[in-house]
């Protein structure tokens, strides 16, 4: 797929998020003293869409004006401003617009859009609790600084509580877009899956200076948050492991009295693998290849734990994976524990007498 080809279908996937945000815009007016959360949250997702996925060809007024409408249909979502008539109208007004300017797209940025962005903003200034940012960095920037990202406090409450963690992924146009046909909206869909896309931004790391600026392919950085096992994402976007980077969330965890989520617990010697899927088939081999990375990456520790709190389902495979691990750990003259284990991955386990070869603990019932 040439690039010609790549926007075209980028314009038609945007023009149909468009059709549903505006039909949804118009049911959320028609109840607008009872919003439908779940309505509010397509449209949200939408806009959303819309603006990460401009952004990898740098549509500014088309990234800036849903940008604008995403922070105010975030806002409405956290009960910060109230929803109204004339909010659904600006918003509709932006729809249309941004409808307009995706009919010529390479026009877009000629658009004057301060009237529309006047309306937008003038709902923004009518809160009084205006959104805190949390600032959070990546783990290590392999040989260059790392990254820092500004996100809505609440936003990141949300996401820990829920068991999820940030990370980085860096996305070349040519390499991982268009020369395996995708658009940046399958990039965006596949995240969304199995998480949550927050951002994305240029990465001009990736260009060094003069010499190599026309030699490098434009990249991104996307910044999402998922409970999945990070092989998983790679495997599903067809992204390299290597390009996924975690984010710092230390002091943010323990700010919410949430336990940090390491692999490894320097104190008692433990590696954990945790599994944020089922144990079935199309997800075996992924998270075969990942824990046996994790085992070589810390031969010393005297004990391994496998955390089944996310797991309900488990085949034959999962059973033989469980298995694999067990005698893998046991050869290494290490100790082997399973915890968090639910009603469901407590009857397969007895059923193959799991318990007879090692210790397994359930899961604390929820407070």
């Amino acid at each position: 797929m040439n690039q010609n080809k790549l926007m075209k279908v980028f314009i038609r996937e945007s023009q149909v998020h468009l059709e549903s945000i505006q039909s949804d815009l118009l049911e959320l007016q028609k109840n607008i003293h009872a919003i439908d959360s779940d309505v509010l949250h397509s449209v949200f997702r939408a806009i959303h869409s819309i603006k990460g996925a401009s952004g990898f060809y740098q549509f500014q007024k088309i990234s800036e004006l849903a940008h604008t409408m995403e922070t105010l249909l975030s806002q409405v979502r956290y009960k910060k401003i109230p929803a109204s008539p004339g909010l659904m109208d600006a918003l509709l007004v932006g729809a249309n617009l941004l409808n307009t300017m995706f009919n010529d797209i390479g026009k877009s940025d000629r658009h004057d859009i301060q009237k529309e962005m006047a309306q937008l903003t003038e709902y923004l200034k009518k809160t009084d609790k205006p959104v805190g940012m949390v600032k959070i960095r990546e783990n290590h920037g392999q040989g260059r600084e790392a990254r820092s990202f500004k996100i809505p406090e609440e936003k990141l409450a949300d996401l820990l509580k829920a068991g999820q963690s940030l990370y980085t992924l860096q996305v070349f146009l040519k390499k991982d877009l268009a020369h395996k046909e995708k658009t940046p909206f399958d990039v965006i869909h596949a995240i969304s899956r199995n998480g949550e896309f927050i951002e994305s931004m240029l990465d001009i790391d990736a260009i060094q200076g003069l010499a190599d600026c026309l030699d490098q392919d434009l990249s991104f950085i996307l910044l999402f948050a998922t409970a999945t096992d990070i092989a998983l994402i790679s495997g599903s976007l067809d992204i390299p492991e290597n390009r996924i980077l975690s984010i710092d969330l230390t002091e943010q965890r323990e700010k919410y009295g949430l336990e940090p989520l390491n692999d490894l617990n320097p104190e008692k010697d433990t590696l954990f693998l945790m599994p944020k899927t089922d144990l079935v088939a199309s997800q075996i081999e992924t998270l075969r290849d990942s824990f046996l990375n994790k085992l070589k990456a810390h031969p010393d520790v005297s004990k391994v734990v496998f955390k089944a709190d996310h797991i309900e389902t488990v085949d034959s495979l999962g059973v033989n994976l469980i298995i694999g691990i067990y005698r893998q750990v046991k050869a290494s003259s290490k100790t082997f524990e399973i915890t968090g284990a639910g009603e469901k991955f407590l009857k397969v386990a007895r059923f193959f007498q799991f318990p007879a070869l090692f210790s397994i603990k359930e899961k604390e019932p929820a407070k």
